[in-house]
């Protein structure tokens, strides 16, 4: 017991005598801020390519499934994540809860579209609002960054248009607030 007691003891003395520095300034680099990340093109071309991924995620995943049912594109045998709840005819009303598993027809869809167009606009402000070039191994890209950029605000209101009843179209320079 002496022997706890002591090494007890020790311990606590050793960690009480580390001086600890408190003036340390290190740059976190994992948790960078909005102008850090948008400030400069390789970033933004990375966020442009991450944005089309987003968009043709919508059209690509099982997700897709429970609108095509909706408009007759396709049918199904199956109620795997609801599909039975899209194909009835007469169309049934939507479950517009939580709880609904099939929900996610309506989610990803939506959260996928906004992500696309949020990183469509910012590289449409640094080229258009900001007037910077987009610059890529010393090559000028900003035309094909812009093309790139409206492409996929394309996409993704067209599939906004096609799902939803309304939607809200958000440009680079809209303020959120309206």
């Amino acid at each position: 017991m002496k022997k706890i007691f002591l090494a007890i003891i020790a311990t606590a003395f050793f960690f009480t005598s580390c001086e600890i520095e408190t003036d340390l300034e290190v740059e976190n680099f994992n948790d960078p801020g909005y102008s850090q990340v948008l400030s400069n093109s390789e970033d933004l071309e990375k966020i442009l390519v991450g944005s089309f991924t987003r968009v043709i995620d919508i059209q690509t995943t099982t997700r897709s499934i429970g609108y095509l049912l909706q408009a007759d594109q396709l049918t199904t045998t199956n109620n795997v994540l609801q599909f039975w709840h899209f194909a009835f005819q007469p169309r049934k009303q939507f479950v517009n809860s939580p709880n609904f598993y099939g929900i996610q027809f309506a989610t990803v869809p939506w959260n996928s579209a906004y992500d696309g167009i949020r990183g469509a606009n910012h590289v449409i402000r640094w080229i258009e609002g900001e007037n910077k070039p987009f610059i890529i191994d010393g090559v000028d890209k900003s035309e094909e960054a812009l093309a790139s950029a409206y492409f996929i605000k394309g996409m993704a209101e067209g599939t906004l248009s096609s799902v939803f009843d309304k939607a809200y179209i958000v440009n680079w320079d809209s303020t959120l607030a309206e």
